[in-house]
């Protein structure tokens, strides 16, 4: 297969919190990320994403800073392939943020997704 992709992928699980910018398709979820570049991320969740969705993507970044700090990797990105086992978002400009709480109350109701850690399997291109 002809590898058409211009930036390496690296093979690399974190957890990651997604949620849609459009009133149209608002939903938000938390997932794990199977591979990753500079330029993009596949993230394994059963949700269902649409092709061109916006979202903001908050990966949470394995360093911490002053070897204390939890960060989290932010970027806003569009959806460019949809697969059952995930789905794939462009990153745009990214930055680093200290680490806040989360919770399940910042989706809209009926629009959940949660996927397990995929550690048992061998990770996948994508």
């Amino acid at each position: 297969m002809l590898e058409r992709r211009a930036k390496v992928r690296y093979a690399v699980e974190l957890r990651v919190r997604y949620r849609t910018l459009c009133k149209k398709h608002m939903f938000a979820g938390v997932g794990y990320t199977k591979n990753m570049s500079s330029h993009g991320v596949f993230i394994a969740s059963r949700c269902d994403v649409p092709m061109g969705t916006h979202m903001e993507v908050s990966i949470d970044w394995p360093a911490l800073l002053d070897g204390a700090v939890q960060l989290q990797l932010v970027s806003v990105g569009k959806v460019v392939r949809c697969e059952e086992s995930g789905f794939a978002v462009t990153l745009g400009k990214c930055e680093y943020r200290t680490m806040k709480s989360w919770s399940k109350a910042a989706a809209p109701p009926n629009c959940w997704h949660e996927a397990e850690p995929t550690k048992t399997q061998p990770p996948t291109s994508c």
